[in-house]
């Protein structure tokens, strides 16, 4: 868009999102109606990131309405590859991640976004609503800037949901970035575990702006949901991230939020296990968590459940991860050879 005046940019990820993606865009095209168009100094970037469905037509289809909105098409590369594509390419003096499949809530944008120019902050954290008809109030104080210490001991909760659209950010302010382009899973959370103490201060806000749509039919919510391996993957070298980032940045905060994040470390760990076992690449994901130095991991928080408890005590075990590995392959093996015996 070449406009050094551009105030804010929109950064939009899309794969596979057709049903989706022309209420995204146009909810936030809708936010600045009531403005003259030099006022209009926004820009929306969507990266097509391999979509097979008819996303990128519509999103031609409202570029022709609308210049501010810009189209970048790519080989399927992943989301961490194109959130940092979509960094790169943005303009705006600040961005905010907008999922394909969500929205922004009618005429709640501008006074958040108003707001938080006005605070000088390096980014602002709002609640959100499910679907358009449940709020979420992860902050239900008086509108206030806390400093990144006090936001992170006070305010946010790792173990929950944390995630880029409950934020916007000054662009400048941005020092992490999405290297690791095999982290599928979790990449956003583990940019905020490490950005957010490089902060000076965030803005919170109680107002709802956004729209997190829980759709289990929706193809945007079920990206790998079947590709065990890339999923096991990722939550590995999440985990081994975490645990790097742990030690060397949060050595001077309380033991909740350590705990905190020792929590999502073993979720991570315990998961990436459980998924490497159907996608056939626990050998692999072991050489990633030992490599990393975080296998065997042993369980440090009280808050995980007996059931969990045992299976994570059994799975610290190489030699047992890899007896269930191979019988639970045999075990498909021979459903797998049943099912085609019968239908021949």
């Amino acid at each position: 868009m070449s406009d050094n005046n551009i105030l804010i940019s929109f950064l939009i990820p899309m794969f596979n999102c057709g049903s989706t993606i022309e209420k995204c865009v146009k909810s936030i095209i809708g936010q600045f109606e009531n403005f003259d168009s030099h006022q209009q100094n926004y820009e929306i970037l969507v990266v097509n990131d391999g979509s097979i469905d008819n996303g990128e037509a519509i999103v031609k289809q409202l570029q022709d309405k609308n210049s501010r909105i810009i189209l970048y098409n790519q080989n399927n590369r992943g989301i961490s590859y194109t959130r940092k594509k979509l960094f790169e390419l943005s303009e705006g003096k600040y961005v905010m991640f907008v999922d394909a499949d969500d929205y922004l809530m009618d005429n709640e944008f501008i006074p958040i976004f108003l707001e938080f120019i006005k605070s000088n902050a390096d980014a602002v954290y709002f609640n959100y609503w499910v679907n358009g008809h449940k709020p979420i109030m992860k902050f239900n104080k008086e509108n206030s800037i806390y400093s990144s210490k006090d936001f992170i001991e006070n305010i946010v909760d790792f173990t929950d949901i944390v995630t880029l659209w409950q934020f916007i950010f000054k662009k400048e302010s941005i020092t992490e970035t999405f290297d690791d382009y095999d982290i599928q899973y979790g990449e956003d959370k583990l940019f905020l575990v490490k950005q957010l103490p490089k902060f000076s201060n965030i803005y919170c806000s109680n107002r709802l702006p956004y729209v997190y749509s829980i759709n289990e039919n929706s193809i945007c919510h079920n990206i790998n949901q079947n590709n065990y391996k890339y999923r096991s993957i990722s939550m590995a070298k999440v985990a081994v991230e975490l645990k790097r980032v742990l030690l060397s940045q949060y050595s001077a905060f309380s033991p909740t939020v350590k705990n905190q994040l020792k929590s999502k470390i073993e979720e991570y760990v315990y998961s990436s296990i459980i998924q490497s076992i159907r996608g056939r690449c626990t050998p692999t994901l072991l050489n990633i968590l030992e490599e990393g130095k975080i296998y065997p991991y042993y369980v440090v928080t009280k808050n995980i459940s007996t059931k969990k408890r045992i299976v994570f005590k059994l799975f610290q075990y190489k030699l047992f991860i890899l007896l269930y590995y191979y019988f639970y392959q045999g075990i498909l093996i021979k459903i797998f050879k049943h099912k085609k015996d019968r239908n021949k």
